[in-house]
């Protein structure tokens, strides 16, 4: 019973401060990109974990996942609460950003290998 409430207490003041963290700084961007930051730290966590056990090439892709991962909510949330703003919230990370609903970057080699179809448009 003590040790839930204890556990209880460190989980709401890790909480407490992650949003104390988020919403400290005015800008938006910042905001945004702290707010996506926990998916990137639970996946470095997790590769850190698995490295013994992988090879060097995994542990590089589960890094690129836990980068785009995080970019691809920042990007949702940016949507989310900001998609209304005039003029519209542009972000550094923006650049790393196709121009498609999920906010996902296009793979150059996947675009270049792909043959056009009746209409000109290119698929897989």
């Amino acid at each position: 019973m003590i040790l839930r409430m204890i556990t209880g207490a460190v989980v709401t003041v890790a909480i407490f401060a992650f949003c104390i963290h988020v919403f400290i700084t005015s800008d938006p961007c910042q905001r945004l990109e702290r707010s996506a930051k926990p998916i990137y730290w639970f996946l470095k966590m997790a590769q850190k974990g698995a490295e013994p056990w992988i090879k060097p090439e995994t542990s590089l892709k589960i890094g690129e996942i836990a980068t785009t991962s995080q970019l691809r909510l920042a990007v949702i949330l940016k949507t989310q609460f900001y998609s209304k703003d005039m003029p519209a919230l542009t972000c550094p990370w923006d650049a790393y950003v196709a121009p498609d609903s999920f906010g996902t970057a296009k793979n150059p080699n996947k675009v270049a290998n792909s043959k056009p179809d009746s209409t000109g448009a290119k698929h897989d």
